[in-house]
This record gives structure tokens, C-alpha cells and sequence, in this order.
């Protein structure tokens, strides 16, 4: 049984926040459990609060991170607060009390032997791999004003990354990542910088509406796809490793 959970935002600087506020109120760190957005499995506990997101204790959290433990371990954070895990506050929290208690403190890292570490660790990494298999996997449509428009439904909340590696490749381009999960939007205006639009839902009519440009590279794309495949030697469960099936109900090849 916890003394405390506190319930936060989940983004960073939700996390941030509570983070800050454990220290600020002076709670028992190993008595205490922080929890981003809705909680599935409930957890007992004498006490409970929400932390509300606060920009000025968020950057000094982000700034001891970096600070004492390095570039890497913040980057490490940014990227297993993305998990979909419901441990990933908690844990990334303990990692941090963790690294304040050691004498070598830019050794944090290294101390995989530590659950909460361990944790993030593995969170991380599940987080750059879908992130990586969406550089490859989504798929933009021209639709007929000129927009591309791509829409997923990742596991993990990566929308951010995406939208700057496809702003780093596109940076002329009018274009948009939709992630249906989440409610989420990706905007780029061209030669300008993405912004997160939160809870709107897409017109899937939209669609039905791509330039006559799209709809002829669509059709040959498709007609690539099947004339290089060899129905000799197709191996569906080697297709499958490369290619998970969730990814292929937003790719056109698949419709």
C-alpha cells in the first residue's frame, strides 16, 4: 500500500511536474507512486492528489536531469515517457531519485541492474522501433488541395517524432499525421514549424477526395507491389516479422 499516488497529465511535463512536487511537499520516495493520465489497474494508497502541469517546475526538472545525468538520459526520458506502459511516470520517477542518490551520478546509465532503469530502458526501446517502422510505413495521400494528409495508430504516443523527421524531409510541404488513437494531429504549414492539435477527430470523407496525381501513383505503386512479389517462394511469416499486421490497415497497398 502507497502513502501517495499522484495522478498527472500524461505528457513530460505532467511527469515533470509531479516529479517536482514529490521533493517540493518532501513525500516518502518509496512510499510514493506517480501515475500519467487514466489509471486500468487501481492501486491502494492513504492519500491521493493530481498534480497540474506547470511549464516553470517542468524545466527544472528537465534542467537537473540534464545537468546531473547528461543529454542521453534526458533524451532516454523523452522517449520512454512516450510508451503506452502505465508504469512509464513511476518509473522514470524512481529512476531519477535513484541517480540523485549516487555519489556518480553520470553513471546512472549504467545501472541496469536497477528495475526502474531496466524499465526505461525497455520502454525506450520499443518506443524508437515503432518509431523507426513508421519512417517507413506511413504513407502520405495528396489530397486535392494540395495537402498530404497520412493517419495511424501507433501504440505508443510518437506523433511528436514523426511530425520532426517528416518536417526535417519536407519542409516546403503542406502536411498532416492524424493519429486516430489518440485524437491527435501533427500540422505542418509550409517553411513553418509543426504544432499538436489535441482532440479533434478526422473527416474520413477526406479521402475520398485525393488529387488525380495521387490516384495515378496510387494505382501504379499497387501495381508494382504485386508484379515484383514471387507467389513461389511468399513467406507470410517472414512478411509478417518485417511488416506487423497493425501497420498495414493505414498502408494503400493493403486497402
Amino acid at each position: 500500500m502507497y502513502e501517495w499516488i499522484i495522478y498527472c497529465e500524461d505528457s513530460l511535463e505532467g511527469v515533470f511536474t509531479a516529479i517536482y512536487e514529490t521533493y517540493e511537499f518532501k513525500y516518502n520516495h518509496e512510499r510514493t507512486y506517480i501515475q500519467a493520465g487514466e489509471i486500468s489497474n487501481y492501486k491502494l494508497a492513504e492519500h491521493t492528489r493530481y498534480s497540474e502541469a506547470d511549464p516553470e517546475k517542468t524545466r527544472k526538472v528537465a534542467g537537473t536531469v540534464l545537468r546531473e545525468f547528461g543529454m542521453d538520459c534526458y533524451k532516454l526520458i523523452c522517449r520512454a515517457l512516450a510508451s503506452y506502459e502505465e508504469f512509464k511516470a513511476d518509473s522514470v520517477y524512481h529512476m531519477i531519485v535513484h541517480g540523485l542518490s549516487m555519489k556518480k551520478r553520470r553513471n546512472l546509465l549504467n545501472d541496469l541492474s536497477n528495475s526502474y532503469i531496466l524499465n526505461v530502458f525497455k520502454m525506450k526501446i520499443e518506443v524508437c522501433n515503432e518509431i523507426h517502422h513508421l519512417y517507413g510505413f506511413l504513407r502520405f495521400t495528396e489530397i486535392e488541395n494540395g495537402l498530404l494528409l497520412a493517419k495511424i495508430g501507433p501504440k505508443n504516443n510518437i506523433i511528436t517524432f514523426l511530425a520532426a523527421h517528416f518536417e526535417d524531409r519536407f519542409p516546403l510541404e503542406n502536411f498532416a499525421i492524424y493519429d486516430e488513437t489518440r485524437e491527435l494531429f501533427a500540422v505542418h504549414p509550409a517553411g513553418k514549424q509543426f504544432i499538436i492539435v489535441i482532440g479533434e477527430k478526422i473527416d474520413e470523407n477526406v479521402f475520398n477526395h485525393i488529387s488525380r496525381e495521387e490516384e495515378l501513383y496510387q494505382e501504379l505503386f499497387k501495381t508494382f507491389w504485386k508484379c515484383i512479389a514471387i507467389q513461389g517462394r511468399k513467406n507470410q511469416k517472414l512478411q509478417t516479422q518485417m511488416l506487423p499486421l497493425r501497420f498495414r490497415d493505414y498502408m494503400m497497398e493493403f486497402r
